[in-house]
């Protein structure tokens, strides 16, 4: 994953020196990610959930930025509407909002 892509959510970046590996902080509406390009950190293909407040709109922006999603939103037993976005290294995303019960 190339995370040295500037942003305007990119809040950090270290590297111990210029040819290793990346650690970044992106934060957006409160929250934020830290991501590294460390092997070791973590194991590839992890899950993680993100709970905005209108999932639509989210779907909407990240897909006109060319950001493909497995699916369009949708309800799951009437609890949450969620989309999965996919990383180039198998890590998953989901995006999701608690319904009103």
């Amino acid at each position: 994953m190339n995370l040295t892509k500037r942003s305007e959510n990119n809040q950090g970046e270290h590297r111990f020196a210029p040819h290793l590996p990346v650690f970044i902080t992106i934060s957006r509406d409160g929250l934020s990610l830290y991501l590294s390009e460390h092997s070791g950190d973590c194991q590839v293909g992890g899950l993680v959930f993100l709970y905005v407040e209108d999932v639509d709109a989210v779907y909407a922006e990240i897909t006109a930025r060319g950001i493909k999603a497995q699916s369009p939103p949708e309800d799951f037993e009437g609890r949450i509407r969620d989309f999965r976005v996919i990383d180039p290294d198998g890590n998953k995303l989901d995006i999701c909002t608690r319904l009103n019960s």
